[in-house]
């Protein structure tokens, strides 16, 4: 699907020679599936932060007992498998420039403190008790997990970082729960200012699913 652009009428042509495409529903120009470089599309670009996720849009599926209810509560979490992170081009050389650089592996995302209305809205449909929460813990609000029961946060640092958590499977024992991919069939691309999570993708074995 395309990533929508903000372009100033007096740079379609400059754009349209990039291979943007003008898209009359959306009324503004985008970048099409096929074209890999998003870099070339910086300054039309309305971030310079975060991510950029492109299709597939997924996101994993699991679960935990809830530490208030012990009721097993679903949990989710976004997923990236063709995307792009705001970053240095050499972390290394204080002079280097940030740009858009296409990620190497696929990684689980945690901690997103904002997010397109389009995803936002696909996830309240289908997935409400993921939602932006507070968290005393980082004192901020993030898109977090909470039970579907009593609707308690289940921390995002417990589910990403800690030792067993939903999201950070015991190395040895493996997950007491499964762990499924779930296609998000969004109409863009979108983008989330967020964490890396500490999952290792390439280590799980889906349910169904050897691979990816």
């Amino acid at each position: 699907m395309p990533f929508q652009l903000k372009v100033p009428f007096a740079n379609k042509d400059e754009v349209k020679a990039l291979g943007a495409w003008w898209s009359q529903p959306l009324k503004s120009w985008v970048i099409p599936d096929h074209v890999a470089d998003i870099t070339q599309f910086k300054k039309w670009i309305p971030y310079q932060e975060g991510f950029i996720i492109r299709k597939p849009y997924r996101l994993i599926k699991t679960a935990r007992r809830c530490w208030k209810c012990d009721q097993v509560t679903p949990m989710v979490a976004l997923a990236g498998f063709n995307y792009y992170a705001f970053n240095y081009t050499d972390e290394n050389d204080p002079e280097a420039t940030q740009e858009w650089i296409k990620g190497d592996e696929p990684t689980l995302f945690a901690f997103a403190t904002d997010m397109d209305e389009h995803l936002d809205k696909y996830l309240k449909d289908h997935f409400p008790f993921f939602r932006l929460t507070y968290s005393k813990m980082l004192e901020d609000e993030t898109w977090a997990n909470n039970c579907l029961y009593c609707r308690m946060l289940q921390g995002e640092w417990h589910n990403h970082e800690d030792f067993n958590g939903a999201f950070c499977p015991d190395p040895y024992e493996g997950s007491a729960f499964d762990f499924e991919i779930h296609e998000m069939p969004l109409e863009l691309d979108y983008h989330i200012l967020a964490d890396f999570g500490s999952l290792d993708l390439s280590e799980i074995e889906f349910q169904g699913n050897s691979g990816f």
